[in-house]
């Protein structure tokens, strides 16, 4: 989801919190508000590949140096119990 809010009867949107503001509750709104339902955006399909490789490769980044954290401390290791 990008982003969620209340739909009023003329289609205009609202943020999600302004009915909280008035009444201390997500729940209820006051009449003179107009608010008629929730709306929500949510990403086009054409994000779905560009977001997920950047994803992955976040990752596999954060794994290998990860790896190589390891690895050096694995050397430094072995190393100190040869001397």
């Amino acid at each position: 989801m990008m982003d969620t809010g209340l739909l009023t009867s003329t289609g205009e949107r609202l943020p999600e919190y302004a009915c909280f503001q008035w009444t201390q509750n997500l729940r209820v709104c006051p009449a003179d508000m107009d608010v008629t339902g929730w709306c929500v955006e949510f990403h086009p399909v054409s994000h779905y590949w560009p977001t997920q490789l950047l994803e992955s490769s976040l990752v596999l980044v954060l794994a290998l140096a990860l790896a190589g954290v390891a690895r050096y401390g694995a050397f430094r290791l072995v190393g100190a119990r040869r001397a």
